[in-house]
């Protein structure tokens, strides 16, 4: 058998073992803890470490033994390639069993002490701005319902003289305050994408540290096996750089968020209530009485007076209660006396009615211009101006912690001689 043919026979009954080795420990491990987390890590270095030594040992034998200096040479190679990787699962362990401290020192928590202590601080951190955000929506919520009172009043009346004149009106004295009702609502949509934002954040820890441990294994293993080295040494670099990066990243930025408190969102808009009599106006009592209109007062009220005046009229009854009874239709037909005269009284209370309450509410969400101008400066300074703040310092946090994990990795890689280039992603740095 040639040289290569060989040595790819080995390499990949290696290759199939290691695997296997990584599928069994997966499956025995729990990796939520700390303690078993650290030990199929070295477990699983080691067992690669012995594998490779096996494999190098026996190429080195049958290179002497049959003469194959090539593949004497290749043995003394990865007999380096050996050391190196048993140095890099040193590194591995010594990098996990700092980050706790690494924790602890940045954000001055003594209670962190493992490695997944680590991670519940940069979580911990996440869900203080999370619940800062949240706390801003409340009070943009409350002034645009505010703020809809005013835009959104009108007050429409008309004032009929016997049914000969009729005058209509029609005012909505702050239609042009709508704008604000819009800035108030970007605030509340900048809010939102704040939270997608560090949603999006805490998504990716738990994912690091879900997965992170059991790939970091793999490719500790894989860095072992002579032709999976390039592949090991990225997957290593990747995971690591991550898991190092990326929530030390988020525990600086909650220093940043700290440091750069965004300003209070509070709304200091009048609440002008409800208008004036408003549960008197809109009763039922009151729609019915005017509702019915001349024609309903006509037969509730001329029905019984004209049965009372005409009673003693003796055989002229019909006549005569037809002469006070009898409705009229505008000026094509005229009424008898008692509809004329339920139709005029009816037109005089209501337009006493109207304009006794268009006066009333004349003063009601009417704002002064100093009012208009404070409102306009609580909307900008007090809503939309901390709502932008908040979402550029979340945005600025979340773009530097990806930058910062991007260069780790590409970082680690090279030094571990792994994959340089992320196909475009490491351009961004």
């Amino acid at each position: 058998m040639k040289v290569g043919g060989l040595e790819r026979v080995v390499r990949y009954l290696v290759f199939i073992l290691a695997l296997s080795f990584t599928v069994i420990h997966a499956g025995f491990f729990d990796f939520l803890n700390f303690e078993d987390a650290l030990v199929p890590t070295v477990s699983l270095g080691l067992i690669g470490a012995v594998i490779s030594s096996v494999l190098i040992a026996v190429a080195y034998m049958l290179g002497s033994a049959l003469n194959m200096p090539n593949l004497t040479g290749w043995a003394k190679e990865q007999s380096g390639t050996l050391v190196t990787g048993a140095l890099i699962l040193v590194v591995v362990v010594m990098i996990i069993l700092s980050l706790g401290p690494i924790a602890r020192l940045i954000t001055g928590n003594e209670s962190i002490t493992t490695f997944f202590d680590y991670r519940d601080a940069a979580l911990d951190t996440i869900d203080n701005m999370m619940s800062d955000v949240k706390g801003r929506v409340p009070p943009l919520v409350e002034g645009y319902y505010i703020l809809s009172k005013y835009t959104t009043f009108s007050r429409s009346t008309t004032y009929s003289a016997l049914k000969y004149i009729v005058y209509f009106t029609s005012k909505a004295p702050n239609a042009g305050l709508s704008p604000l009702q819009m800035t108030i609502s970007n605030a509340i949509n900048w809010l939102m994408r704040s939270m997608v934002w560090l949603a999006s954040l805490k998504a990716v820890i738990k994912a690091i540290f879900s997965l992170g441990l059991l790939l970091l294994i793999t490719g500790i293993t894989l860095r072992f096996i002579p032709f999976t080295v390039k592949l090991g040494n990225t997957l290593i670099a990747f995971m690591l750089g991550m898991i190092l990066m990326f929530p030390m990243s988020i525990l600086i930025g909650g220093k940043v968020w700290e440091a750069a408190q965004p300003p209070p969102t509070h709304l200091n808009i009048p609440d002008p209530g409800t208008p004036p009599l408003f549960s008197v106006v809109c009763s039922p009592v009151i729609g019915t009485f005017f509702g019915t209109t001349e024609y309903g007062w006509w037969l509730v009220i001329c029905t019984p007076v004209c049965t009372g005046l005409c009673a003693a009229s003796g055989p002229a009854f019909p006549s005569c209660f037809w002469d006070c009874w009898r409705p009229g239709v505008d000026d094509i037909v005229e009424g008898g006396f008692c509809f004329e005269m339920v139709e005029t009284w009816y037109y005089y209370i209501l337009i006493t009615w109207q304009l006794t309450y268009s006066a009333i509410l004349s003063s009601w969400g009417n704002l002064s211009q100093a009012q208009v101008d404070q409102i306009t400066e609580t909307v900008y300074h007090d809503g939309f101006y901390p709502a932008v703040y908040t979402f550029i310092t979340i945005a600025l946090i979340t773009f530097y912690s990806i930058i910062l994990t991007i260069g780790a990795i590409r970082s680690i890689s090279i030094a571990l001689g792994g994959e340089v280039y992320f196909y475009g992603l490491v351009k961004i740095i």
